[in-house]
């Protein structure tokens, strides 16, 4: 008698599991970016450089622009990049803040008292989405990209994520330096060198 009240229980807690029920760790949303900034500053998330590259996080100071508090601003730059919120899809991680007018980047090597444009042999890698939000949300959402920084498009830059990665050249004389240029002709500076 036990084993089928058991039984019993046990199917009827299957049963009660309404499929309409959100999955634990996941959101259904109409937008894949949940909100906008203009960058501040850079710094250096808490992951390691072992290979010479250092991982790397745009922030800023003011608010980021979201659909809760400011949405007509917030679907104006959806727009702009290629959302329309018509479409509700799950959402596997947590939402994507994207940073916009960013003008230029560029890796400068200080040796002598002299600053060097070393963009062409340096690297940058960044999880590309502009592919799976301009298709409407079909194939892989986060594609692995990296390139020269000198090879980056006016695409690239408007697409490139709030968390990447610089690899400067390997040599050990001179110091780098990231500079990442806004629209407005403001520059962000980071000294890339390995934290104490």
């Amino acid at each position: 008698m036990k084993k089928v009240l058991l039984l019993l229980l046990t199917i009827v807690s299957l049963v009660s599991c309404s499929e309409k029920e959100p999955i634990s760790g996941t959101d259904e949303v109409n937008y894949y970016i949940s909100s906008y900034f203009i960058p501040q500053r850079i710094a250096f998330t808490t992951t390691v450089s072992r290979n010479g590259s250092f991982y790397l996080l745009l922030n800023t100071d003011n608010h980021r622009i979201s659909q809760k508090e400011n949405p007509a601003e917030f679907k104006k730059l959806a727009k702009e990049y290629g959302e329309t919120g018509e479409k509700i899809f799950r959402l596997w991680h947590p939402p994507v803040s994207q940073p916009y007018n960013i003008l230029k980047i560029k890796v400068y090597k200080k040796q002598n008292g002299k600053m060097t444009d070393v963009s062409e042999q340096s690297g940058i890698g960044y999880s590309d989405y502009s592919k799976f939000v301009l298709s409407k949300y079909s194939g892989e959402d986060f594609i692995p990209t990296s390139k020269k920084i000198s090879e980056l498009t006016a695409h690239d830059l408007k697409w490139l994520p709030e968390r990447f990665s610089i690899s400067p050249p390997t040599e050990k004389e001179g110091e780098y330096y990231l500079v990442i240029t806004l629209e407005s002709g403001k520059e962000l500076s980071v000294h890339l060198k390995e934290k104490p």
